[in-house]
């Protein structure tokens, strides 16, 4: 089997088959990996997973938290991006006005 050495849907679907497969080293490895690449999220639960198996609980909460932050990022991306467009569109709105009352008050006279 050919992999591709970045992809991250690639080496996430290859250590979860390695996980279900009760080849943990090995998966953990590939969710390592993965993570250098994706945007995703997913990894962390199942790498918590092998960890949780291995009773490794505080390996378990660095991977939550981790989880827990990266969520919290992209929820704050997400929001920023949405306020910008909203506070460009309002001063947008406000720059026509003002061109259209310059308009108007040249027209007049």
């Amino acid at each position: 089997m050919k992999i591709v050495p970045d992809d991250p849907t690639t080496l996430v679907n290859l250590a979860t088959s390695l996980y279900r497969l009760d080849l943990h080293d090995r998966a953990i490895a590939h969710y390592e990996e993965a993570s250098k690449y994706a945007q995703g999220f997913g990894q962390y639960f199942n790498w918590g997973y092998i960890y949780e198996s291995r009773k490794d609980y505080d390996r378990v909460l660095s991977k939550v938290k981790y989880y827990i932050f990266l969520v919290f990022v992209s929820w704050l991306k997400y929001y920023c991006y949405y306020y910008i467009i909203i506070i460009t569109i309002f001063i947008l709105n406000k720059i026509s006005t003002f061109i259209l009352q310059i308009a108007t008050t040249v027209v007049v006279f």
